[in-house]
């Protein structure tokens, strides 16, 4: 499915090898549970992608994604009627 849809699972690509490992810990044992799907046409966009580290908190690990050429801008809002800070991407 994720061929045809050009999707693709993150975890444990080359272009991020450290990405392969557990992001589930329980009592009775660990797991890789949690992905990062993405469109490939965003590949370009992904400056780093990796696994947080394990806390105290949470039985899950962060899944982090740096981004490239991103931009901070004023949107409005249609929905609340106000100014809100969006991301855009430069290419």
């Amino acid at each position: 499915m994720c061929h045809s849809t050009r999707m693709l699972i993150t975890n444990g690509v080359p272009l991020w090898p450290n990405t392969n490992d557990f992001t589930c810990g329980k009592h009775n044992g660990n797991s890789m549970i949690d992905y990062v799907l993405l469109s490939e046409c965003i590949l370009d966009y992904i400056h780093k992608f990796s696994l947080g580290e394990w806390t105290q908190e949470y039985d899950h690990r962060t899944l982090c994604i740096n981004l490239k050429y991103m931009k901070m801008l004023e949107c409005e809002n249609p929905v609340e009627g106000k100014k809100t800070l969006c991301l855009s991407i430069n290419p």
